[in-house]
């Protein structure tokens, strides 16, 4: 996951600044292709600032990641392509309310996404297709739970994890789904039996963000 000093409200400012200084050297309103991300981190923060505060830093990461990942398509970004792409980089590093926050969020991100990425002035325009309903994000994050429940119980035995039928990751992925929804229930049910383990090698900003986050209900969560 990105570190948490890519998203410390100090530094926007800065950023910005450091930003349109570069703008203005390569000409008059272009900004540099390899400032899109810092650029849209940024305006991501100013335009979600009024959200709560763990669902602004968790949506923040997921967008510094779904970036990192888009940036290595070329052409059109596939909202359904790199989504599950990100979703699948993140995987078990972090709990399973990382994913409820995105699926609690994702029409006001996509909303983000397709409007604020084609609008940024790069040279070339960044064309942004292939929006997911409700529906289609809620079974993509199900089905990465359920990726997500054999990755724990067999860590560190990929024998085990390789002989994972595609019938189990069928059936795991249904227990978690009803009416094309999350059944955010079924999932803090079978977490409760692989409880969630921060990484002993990220920063300690990303360590507190992770504990705070793994200690939510999903009562809590509105979910």
């Amino acid at each position: 996951m990105p570190k948490q000093g890519k998203y410390a409200k100090a530094s926007s400012l800065k950023r910005i600044r450091n930003i349109k200084r570069k703008q203005q050297a390569h000409h008059d309103h272009a900004i540099d292709r390899a400032d899109l991300s810092d650029f849209l981190v940024v305006r991501y923060q100013l335009v979600t600032e009024k959200q709560a505060e763990i669902a602004h830093e968790t949506l923040q990461r997921f967008l510094m990641l779904w970036l990192e990942t888009a940036e290595k398509h070329e052409g059109e970004w596939s909202v359904r392509n790199v989504t599950k792409q990100a979703l699948q980089s993140a995987n078990i590093q972090v709990p399973w309310q990382f994913y409820a926050f995105i699926v609690g969020q994702w029409n006001q991100f996509q909303k983000f996404l397709l409007k604020e990425i084609p609008a940024v002035p790069l040279d070339q325009q960044q064309i942004v297709t292939d929006p997911l309903t409700s529906a289609e994000v809620s079974r993509m994050v199900a089905q990465q739970l359920a990726a997500n429940v054999f990755l724990t119980t067999f860590k560190g035995d990929d024998d085990r994890l390789q002989a994972v039928a595609a019938v189990q990751m069928m059936q795991m992925t249904a227990s978690f789904l009803r009416d094309q929804q999350v059944d955010w229930q079924a999932v803090t049910a079978v977490f409760l039996a692989t409880p969630f383990a921060v990484a002993p090698d990220v920063d300690s900003g990303t360590r507190d963000w992770l504990v705070n986050l793994s200690q939510y209900s999903a009562a809590q969560l509105n979910v």
